[in-house]
């Protein structure tokens, strides 16, 4: 299984993903404007390290727990606090396996209650 962590080279493929995610046409009278936002914040948080996104470049089933995996171990590693992120209902699940918890805008895991990856 190959996976990496997304670089600026990759805004164009993130910008496209996140708008699928949120599920927005481009007929949509915001569509545009949405799409600039999302180019914007990935570049610089891509430039700054203020966010990691995985890309897995292998189109394999079940290996978001891998991926996840991997996020906690590099946010352990990097000394974050904690991991926030958006989730579709299909996901929750395995994020709470994970020990993530949901909050109004997504889901969060507070790094302190990660003792071992299970």
């Amino acid at each position: 299984m190959n996976y990496r962590f997304a670089t600026c080279n990759d805004i164009d493929l993130l910008v496209s993903q996140r708008l699928s995610f949120i599920e927005i046409s481009e007929n949509n009278d915001n569509y545009s404007l949405l799409k600039d936002n999302c180019y914007l914040y990935f570049k610089n948080a891509l430039a700054n390290n203020t966010c990691d996104v995985v890309l897995a470049e292998d189109n394999m089933k079940c290996i978001g727990m891998t991926i996840l995996r991997k996020i906690v171990e590099a946010a352990i590693a990097r000394e974050y606090k904690i991991i926030m992120l958006n989730a579709s209902e299909m996901g929750k699940p395995m994020y709470k396996k994970m020990g993530f918890k949901e909050i109004e805008n997504g889901m969060i895991l507070n790094m302190k209650s990660v003792k071992e990856l299970k």
